[in-house]
């Protein structure tokens, strides 16, 4: 932990150099501009405060709201607009003065300050600063993203709050200097002191300017148009969160919390799962199952209960549509659930979605229809019941008996004979008979290139020149990258979960692969049910898929797994997630 906490100071520090703070300045330099000698100071307070609580909690009170991060971005930029007036209007300013001397009146030491209605500062300066720390949350590096990833699973933990405070508190320090180093410029120079108003004015106008920008998505356009014209600015801020030493204090927390969390193994107590493999296929008795806890929608059944599936063997499903793995275990549920269903078997499928766009309802119930999903599901966007088993995998499985206690479980792929005759013992107990099966049947396969992730958080095997950052950049295409290994060339943006071509030609990418079946995961022109296509080219044949939803395509299919070079060209307005294989 002392190790992610420095670097998270360090990593907050050098973040004020990105084109995140661009955008933001003005309000920065305002505050130095700004009546109140302690303004700087409150609007610090508020950064910190807000951009801790937000981050962290993210996912949790957009739920609880029943709003869309997006909405957050609104509120700030209304919050930039009213404190702009403020600085605009010296009447609307006196107003907001005496406004806040009477919220606080009851907190100040001696009713002898703030008597003319003016206030030092603090509590305006907050109200800025709360705004800020909305704007800042997207300019996170990798330690914060991987606080936000357990954030969205809604785990975070006191350490993650820690370590976002850090960062943030390392981001304050140098906007603090910024507005202290202008507030003495002003008070030095007699010519800026005399026009302090006017400047306070023409600050205002910035402000008000800047919230105009924002409400109209310019701001990230500036950002994208200063990395295209000087790719190399703020490159190299990252490169201390990358780090060995980082990256090892990384995994040594994760390990460490979930080792906290796999202590739930005894005999007869079930508290979860967690990431401990060691029992994955072991019959027993781990306790009673968690009751369903998932917000919903449920999807081919009504909404279901523990207590009114009593005397019923229960399969509960982890999955999410466009993981390869999820799907290469349906064949194996359908025939389960064709077999055994009549004998006392309900499988229950629970929805947890690794991508933004798996979490839409409709989205979900159009990949059930058209994988052939007829059991229930359950859509588990807020991670409620994927927390309630401390599951850690895509798919994973547990059997759950007639009494309702959790009996059996596996992780990931494999292990289907195991689970088969599992589910025939627990329906066994309940006087169910059953003929022969084949314990060797095979309904997959297996290929030899690993599932490959195109955003940065989770990119492997990537030749790419310049090295992978996130933001827009140009990258030079290697025409034929090692096996297992690919490239991408033309304009594109990175972010943590995906890539998109940026430019308006396009981007393409080249994959040396070894399968026989590739699929990826396309979101072509994301919320605006738009298609587009993709040209696949394998061999000299070229072949164009048409793009209509976010969803896993298949691109190639073979006889038999063999390895080739698949080049793709992609148009802008296309993101790409992932690449899967079969063999």
């Amino acid at each position: 932990m002392p190790v992610l906490v420095l670097f998270a100071f360090l990593s907050g520090v050098v973040t004020i150099l990105s084109p995140c703070i661009l955008p933001v300045l003005p309000v920065v330099l305002a505050g130095g501009a700004g009546k109140g000698r302690r303004k700087p100071l409150g609007i610090i307070t508020g950064f910190i405060f807000s951009f801790t609580f937000i981050t962290v909690s993210l996912a949790a009170l957009t739920r609880a709201l029943g709003i869309g991060p997006g909405i957050l971005r609104i509120l700030a930029v209304a919050a930039v607009s009213l404190f702009g007036l403020v600085m605009l209007v010296p009447s609307l300013g006196i107003l907001f003065e005496k406004s806040v001397s009477r919220i606080t009146a009851g907190f100040q030491p001696s009713r002898k300050q703030n008597v003319s209605g003016k206030t030092d500062g603090f509590i305006s300066g907050i109200g800025i600063g709360l705004s800020l720390g909305v704007l800042w949350t997207p300019c996170v590096g990798p330690i914060i993203a991987s606080v936000i990833t357990v954030a969205l699973a809604g785990s975070a933990d006191a350490g993650a709050v820690v370590i976002t405070f850090f960062y943030s508190l390392g981001t304050a320090l140098p906007m603090f200097a910024v507005m202290k180093g202008g507030r003495t410029l002003l008070q030095r120079f007699s010519f800026l002191s005399k026009n302090m108003e006017n400047i306070r004015r023409g600050f205002g106008v910035l402000m008000l300017i800047t919230a105009l920008s924002m409400s109209l998505g310019w701001d990230l356009r500036f950002q994208a148009m200063v990395l295209k014209v000087f790719p190399s600015y703020g490159r190299g801020l990252t490169l201390i969160e990358d780090g060995d030493a980082v990256q090892k204090a990384l995994a040594d927390r994760e390990s460490a919390r979930n080792a906290g969390e796999s202590s739930y193994i005894r005999e007869g107590v079930f508290t979860g799962v967690g990431s401990d493999v060691s029992m994955q296929g072991v019959p027993g008795n781990y306790g009673a199952a968690p009751p369903f806890s998932a917000s919903g929608p449920w999807l081919n059944s009504s909404p279901l209960e523990m207590s009114g599936l009593a005397g019923k063997v229960m399969l509960i499903d982890f999955w999410t549509y466009s993981c390869i793995n999820c799907i290469r275990t349906l064949p194996y549920l359908k025939s389960w659930h064709e077999q055994y269903s009549d004998q006392g078997l309900v499988i229950i499928g629970v929805h947890s979605p690794e991508f933004v766009f798996e979490q839409d309802p409709e989205n979900v119930r159009k990949a059930v229809a058209d994988l052939g999903v007829s059991w229930p599901v359950v859509l588990d966007n807020d991670f409620s019941q994927w927390r309630a088993y401390n599951n850690r995998f895509w798919p994973a499985h547990f059997l759950v008996d007639t009494r309702g206690n959790v009996r059996y479980f596996t992780f990931g792929e494999g292990r289907y004979g195991e689970t088969e005759q599992m589910i025939r013992s627990l329906l066994a107990e309940t006087g169910a008979r059953f003929t022969t099966f084949n314990e060797n049947a095979d309904f997959g396969d297996v290929a030899a290139t690993p599932e490959t992730y195109m955003g940065k958080e989770r990119a492997e095997r990537m030749e790419l020149d310049p090295s992978m950052g996130l933001g827009t950049e140009v990258y030079t295409l290697e025409e034929k990258p090692a096996l297992h290994h690919w490239s991408i060339g033309g304009e594109w943006k990175i972010t943590y979960e995906y890539a998109e071509p940026a430019g308006s030609s396009g981007g393409d990418l080249v994959l040396n692969f070894d399968a026989r079946r590739i699929f990826a995961v396309f979101d072509p022109r994301p919320g605006t049910g738009e298609s587009l296509e993709v040209t696949v080219e394998f061999e000299g044949n070229i072949t164009t898929l048409t793009l209509s939803e976010p969803r896993m395509y298949q691109l190639l299919e073979f006889a038999r797994p063999r390895q080739g070079v698949l080049k793709m060209h992609i148009p802008k307005g296309v993101r790409i997630y992932s690449f899967t294989f079969g063999g």
